[in-house]
């Protein structure tokens, strides 16, 4: 069994409870460490651990990226490559050679590193199954949305276009630095279950991402998913689900909002879909990952 680090960038939502479920389910002794932003700095040494993970790669500004070179060749290293954020700010840093492993949220970002594709390694966001669960509808038919308003490859404007044309509830992370007003109502993470029970249909509008959590929460808890294609959406939802422009979501939602029998049969289909995102099966991925490097 080895030691390891997973660093994150914030104590909440995402990339948090990815690496806790992990943690929770790997065969390794695992440590979850997060940076936030420039604010928080959680201290460690890295020597102390077999592999030091970056999970969230979006967190290397300038100081910590030279701290984290200073660092190269003490222990391993693996590198989150892993959505938008990602493919802004780390494409000049991956052909670093300290990077024992780099770490993919989608295929298709796999696919655009052919030039260290014996580096990569395919790991996506899990769900934890024992916290959402199918649950009953509400009488009224309702559109969910979750994510952070003011990140623009979340395209909140087109939700909230859509929220002009259907009853809907929309969620954000519940954090002092984000006191959301208006329609998006504060969440803790323990809390979403009971926000996604509010909701009939989860709507992603995003352009960009990697793999993100709400999709497979709310497919988990019955919830059918209708989405632009973005990310690794592509890689796991059916087609008949996804849509190049957000304006096609409309016909595919009234859809399942006029024909009930139509809806179950997406809802169960979608539970199914989310049972390969458990995080008793995600780890093993994140297992494997680590084994390899370890292996040198």
């Amino acid at each position: 069994m080895a030691k390891v680090i997973i660093i994150v960038d914030a104590p909440h939502w995402a990339c948090m409870n990815v690496a806790k479920g992990v943690q929770k389910h790997s065969k390794h002794d695992v440590e979850v460490a997060f940076w936030w932003y420039k604010t928080k700095h959680h201290e460690f040494e890295p020597d102390d651990f077999d592999i030091n993970y970056v999970h969230s790669g979006a967190v290397l500004n300038a100081e910590r990226w030279e701290w984290v070179q200073s660092k190269a060749g003490v222990s391993r290293w693996i590198l989150g490559y892993r959505g938008a954020s990602a493919m802004r700010r780390l494409r000049n840093k991956l052909p670093h050679p300290m990077w024992d492993a780099i770490s993919c949220s989608s295929l298709a970002l796999m696919d655009d590193l052919p030039e260290l594709k014996e580096k990569l390694y395919h790991c996506t966001s899990g769900v934890d199954l024992d916290l959402f669960k199918p649950a009953p509808f509400p009488s009224e038919f309702r559109i969910l949305w979750a994510g952070t308003p003011h990140a623009g490859a979340k395209k909140y404007n087109h939700v909230q276009e859509l929220g002009k044309l259907f009853s809907h509830r929309f969620a954000g992370p519940s954090r002092p630095t984000d006191p959301w007003s208006g329609e998006v109502t504060g969440y803790k993470y323990h809390e979403m279950p009971g926000f996604y029970a509010q909701g009939s249909v989860y709507v992603s509008c995003s352009d960009r991402e990697g793999s993100p959590l709400p999709p497979r929460e709310a497919a988990a808890m019955g919830r059918p998913v209708v989405a632009v294609r973005a990310g690794d959406l592509p890689e796991w939802m059916p087609s008949e689900m996804l849509v190049d422009d957000w304006r096609e979501m409309v016909p595919i939602i009234e859809g399942l909002w006029d024909s009930p029998s139509v809806f179950d049969s997406w809802s169960e289909r979608f539970i199914g879909l989310a049972q390969r995102f458990g995080f008793d099966q995600v780890a093993k991925h994140y297992d494997r990952m680590f084994d390899e490097v370890l292996k040198g």
